[in-house]
């Protein structure tokens, strides 16, 4: 049996339990919140995505920021020999409205993050997630997710094969990440 790429919280094969072979005891309230509406056929795949759209006191990071960080953590999988990660629009959407979800509760989790892939549609052998908040550029974020075991075994792990980065300053300035990867 070859390792997956785990990080608790974070990095989870699509469908399989958590550490240990255990499932969670209970789900987040976002993740029963998604359930109940899709469930009831009021958040389809695309209203996921528009729901992405930034409350008032939120703006998207200026400069590209996201792109960047993509590039960035191409160039260190490069150096470590795995294959560079495409960007796909799709998963960038939900990682701006996950990023824009943690800074509305001013809150860094990573709750709830497998249920919103799977309400919009994200399909994936392998589905992994790092968050962050406070880094100032693109630069910094990488930096502080590869001085992390967790977060850099996300962002080097050879099962993943396309991503999505998203970035959003809330009304006090900080700045909120988050990058979704996704398996074939």
């Amino acid at each position: 049996m070859r390792p997956e790429p785990f990080h608790p919280g974070c990095a989870v094969p699509a469908g399989s339990a958590g550490p240990g072979g255990k499932r969670p005891a209970r789900l987040s309230m976002a993740a029963l919140a998604l359930g109940v509406l899709a469930a009831c056929g009021l958040l389809t795949p695309d209203r996921a995505l528009r729901a992405s759209e930034l409350p008032a006191g939120q703006r998207e990071c200026p400069g590209g920021a996201a792109g960047e960080v993509l590039q960035r953590v191409n160039r260190e999988r490069r150096r470590a020999g795995a294959a560079p990660l495409v960007a796909e629009a799709r998963l960038g959407a939900l990682a701006r409205g996950r990023a824009s979800g943690i800074a509305g509760r001013r809150r860094l989790s990573h709750a709830g993050w497998q249920g919103a892939l799977r309400v919009a549609g994200v399909t994936a052998d392998t589905l992994g997630e790092n968050v962050a908040v406070g880094q100032s550029s693109a630069r910094a974020v990488v930096a502080t997710w590869l001085a992390s075991r967790g977060h850099r075994a996300n962002l080097l792990a050879r099962d993943f094969r396309r991503s999505g980065v998203g970035c959003v300053v809330d009304a006090h300035g900080r700045r909120w990440w988050a990058q979704i990867f996704a398996g074939r």
